[in-house]
């Protein structure tokens, strides 16, 4: 916990490199500053230089602020704010900043954003379906069920259904 804080207040602005999310999905960035920027406002703001950087969402106080499908919280007690982007899109992907506006120069720090191509769902329980089979050598018959199988490359392995 103490180089945590003390590795934190040798900054006064820091936060991850890259941020990455799944289409459709969404991201979070959480961008620490130091002591005494508590009251300051934050930002999140896209561009690939900060001087062509344009402002997404702001905030200026500790509640939570939506624009769109982004938003900030910042927690001045951790010395820290977040940021959510929610139904990534692939034009999301690009250069990002968090930023402090103050007298002068902003702090600013780049979060470079991947939106990586959606995660197919796992198909369904294939269904099941009865089958009668009759024994050939007796008189009595039994029911078997057995899931139906999709055509595919894999190969499939089953017993003998059981004689009765």
């Amino acid at each position: 916990s103490f180089w945590i804080f003390f590795f934190i207040g040798c900054w006064a602005l820091i936060g991850p490199q890259e941020a990455s999310g799944p289409l459709g999905g969404e991201l979070t960035v959480q961008c620490w500053y130091g002591r005494g920027y508590e009251n300051y406002i934050k930002y999140w703001c896209r561009g690939t230089t900060w001087t062509s950087c344009l402002i997404v969402v702001t905030t200026g106080s500790e509640a939570i602020v939506k624009h769109d499908r982004v938003s900030i919280k910042d927690i001045h007690t951790f010395c820290t704010f977040i940021v959510t982007m929610k139904n990534l899109t692939e034009k999301d992907s690009g250069t990002y900043w968090c930023g402090i506006d103050k007298l002068g120069l902003d702090l600013m720090f780049s979060v470079k954003v991947n939106v990586l191509p959606a995660v197919p769902a796992s198909p369904p329980p294939a269904p099941m379906r009865e089958t009668t089979v009759h024994a050939a050598s007796t008189e009595s018959s039994f029911r078997w069920t057995a899931p139906e199988v999709a055509e595919s490359n894999s190969t499939v392995h089953s017993s003998d259904p059981p004689a009765g």
